[in-house]
């Protein structure tokens, strides 16, 4: 299994690309869920606008060098 900091280097290696996309509001890294159940395994999470139009429109991975990545459609507001 990959570590977490091998996650936050790829992540940081990465994000740059992935946020200058139309429609990616976020990157991350945390740990993995699968079926509801939170795991130890690292993912970077990349945040969406609309989930539907990323999958269409965007090239993004499932895994990047061993690590899962989770594609979450989430709107962020500045408060």
């Amino acid at each position: 299994m990959t570590s977490m900091e091998e996650a936050i280097r790829i992540k940081t290696e990465m994000e740059g690309g992935w946020l200058a996309q139309p429609g990616v509001t976020g990157v991350d890294v945390g740990r993995r869920t699968v079926d509801g159940q939170l795991t130890d395994e690292p993912v970077i999470r990349i945040y969406v606008a609309d989930r539907r139009d990323a999958a269409k429109r965007l090239k993004l991975p499932a895994m990047i060098r061993g690590v899962h990545v989770q594609v979450i459609e989430r709107r962020f507001e500045l408060h």
